[in-house]
């Protein structure tokens, strides 16, 4: 009876890949990204001693006359809820006796890539909020310059804006206005009730147009919130965010500088996601502990990749005497 060998080979890769999805968590399509690393690509969290990382060695300082033996296991379950509660950093915790805590952070794949990656991101944040105006620029610009002085900054700080043009034009009669009347009141030594009328509706006009400057804004933040949204996993989430989104470009439609800014930090939101919640270096392991005092400060490079300068200068930097302080007590 003739065997089917092509039929077994592909049973058999069938349930090859399958296994390996299941080992891994990762698409088929990353092991044959060549711009990602071997551990990017299989998903894998190698120790501080295959990838080199920072290690923090607390003290915990017990109340006076206790001798609680579970002390470090307590703080160190206190500390993962807050710092990483769903064991995504890859940090490793180690309590030493009842009065110590080793807390480990290796390397991740990304972290040579994370300062980059925010520093852009943070740069397309400034860029939006750079479309901003402040509500006193254009009050004192409506306020204390005349003529095409006023004109020319008032046009700087609308940018390409017709919206805001339009509200500072009429900021800028509306001043205008309030100020005549107000002078041909001063000056009249019995000034009319229509005179006195019309200076008080152009006042109130001028202050609530104020109002109006603000609400050309809109902050990064808020942005990134949308984003973050639109990126979720939730179907129902992502799509309500996608639908902002949308919303936002036919809002800012004549925004030409503001759409750009938008499509700025879109560009660059999935990297900064991948790179979000990385602990870089000892002052991001440092922030996210803050609260517990520091005995001991270690920094283990790797040994293979790592400038023999730069590791000539961490260990003088580690000799006694040259530690880094303690950056808080708990």
């Amino acid at each position: 009876m003739p065997t089917n060998i092509t039929s077994r080979v592909i049973n058999i890769l069938i349930v090859l890949v399958v296994a390996l999805i299941s080992v891994f968590g990762v698409s088929p399509s990353r092991w044959f990204d060549h711009n990602l690393s071997f551990i990017q690509r299989t998903n894998l969290h190698p120790g501080i001693d295959m990838v080199g990382g920072v290690s923090l060695v607390y003290q915990i300082q017990a109340t006076p006359g206790t001798n609680d033996p579970n002390l470090a296991i307590d703080v160190m379950t206190a500390l993962k809820r807050r710092v990483d509660p769903d064991g995504l950093k890859n940090l490793v915790w180690r309590p030493e006796g009842n009065t110590r805590l080793e807390i480990q952070m290796p390397l991740s794949p990304e972290a040579a890539l994370a300062p980059e990656i925010k520093k852009n991101f943070n740069a397309a944040l400034q860029a939006l909020d750079g479309t901003n105006v402040r509500q006193d620029q254009v009050l004192s610009a409506v306020e204390q310059l005349t003529g095409a002085a006023r004109d020319a900054r008032l046009a700087m700080l609308a940018s390409d804006s017709p919206a805001r043009k339009a509200l500072f034009a009429e900021l800028a009669t509306a001043w205008d206005q309030f100020q005549n009347l107000s002078q041909k009141i001063n000056q009249s030594a019995s000034p009319d009730a229509a005179t006195i009328a019309a200076a008080r509706a152009a006042q109130e006009k001028y202050q609530s147009l104020q109002s109006g400057i603000e609400a050309t804004d809109w902050q990064s933040v808020q942005y990134q919130q949308i984003l973050e949204e639109a990126n979720s996993d939730d179907p129902d989430k992502a799509k309500a965010g996608q639908t902002k989104i949308d919303d936002l470009k036919k809002q800012y439609a004549d925004f030409p500088s503001r759409l750009k800014a938008m499509d700025g930090i879109s560009s660059h939101f999935k990297d900064y996601l991948s790179v979000q919640n990385a602990v870089t270096g000892a002052e991001d392991l440092e922030r996210l502990l803050q609260g517990s005092g520091v005995l001991e400060f270690h920094i283990m490079a790797d040994t293979v990749t790592a400038n023999p300068s730069d590791l000539q200068t961490m260990e003088q930097r580690l000799q006694p005497g040259r530690q880094r302080p303690a950056s808080a007590t708990g």
